[in-house]
């Protein structure tokens, strides 16, 4: 079905990512380490480099823009 496979998708994707990473550190990363672990943690989890890049980053937008 057609909206299973979207749903997929969204879980390989930037959003299902997302979703994984706010649930497993709902914090952005502080520090260069920090940002590694939290990289490596998507990765494993079979998020490509790209889109574990782009959730790492608009976290810490999200970060900033909250300051």
């Amino acid at each position: 079905g057609g909206a299973h496979a979207q749903a997929s998708l969204r879980e390989s994707g930037p959003q299902g990512a997302r979703e994984v990473w706010r649930r497993r550190f709902a914090d952005p990363p502080r520090d260069a380490a920090e940002r590694g672990r939290q990289a490596r943690f998507l990765l494993s989890r079979g998020f490509s480099a790209d889109v574990v890049s782009r959730v790492l980053r608009s976290a810490s937008a999200d970060e900033a823009s909250e300051l």
